[in-house]
């Protein structure tokens, strides 16, 4: 049970990594990239006329800058950006999760996370899914911490969270 516990996740996750290693990318992948190419006063205007909000573009451009040195290829890094938020669920799963509920409903969120297929496409896709997830999950998380224990500090964390979720999806 502990093997499975830790191996199962890792594994998962080790899937996820090497498919990352390609430069297939699509239509909304491209557009992605291309607003990173942008300055950020550009990109900021660019997405106030269009249907996405800023965040997210501004994540990818600051860490795709930052990856791509270790990595050599942009488009690896910006998929690499993709992956960060599902590393930090399994690190809230571990931690968050565990401590609110118990560790079998940690693993099971962890497997729940890292085998749907949706979420799968979307752990490597140049796109905001995976950090809207997370931040949607905080609020989520956050919330029933402020129920649970009445500390303004959480309703501060959710409302935080929200304004993020807000500003990274559409």
């Amino acid at each position: 049970e502990r093997i499975s516990y830790y191996a199962i996740p890792i594994i998962l996750f080790i899937i996820y990594f090497q498919t990352i290693f390609n430069n297939s990318i699509w239509l909304d992948e491209a557009f992605s990239m291309s607003m990173i190419q942008q300055n950020f006063g550009e990109m900021i205007y660019n997405t106030a006329i269009d249907v996405h909000p800023p965040l997210y573009y501004i994540i990818l451009k600051i860490m795709v800058w930052i990856f791509k040195i270790f990595l050599g290829n942009s488009i690896w890094a910006a998929k690499v950006v993709s992956i960060i938020p599902i590393i930090i669920l399994m690190i809230i799963s571990n931690t968050v999760i565990k401590k609110m509920y118990n560790k079998k409903t940690a693993f099971l969120f962890q497997i729940l996370i890292l085998s749907v297929p949706q979420i799968m496409d979307y752990a490597i896709e140049i796109r905001m899914y995976t950090w809207g997830l997370l931040f949607v999950t905080l609020v989520y998380l956050y919330c029933i911490k402020w129920k649970r224990e009445n500390k303004k500090i959480d309703i501060i964390l959710m409302t935080v969270f929200a304004i993020l979720a807000a500003y990274t999806h559409y």
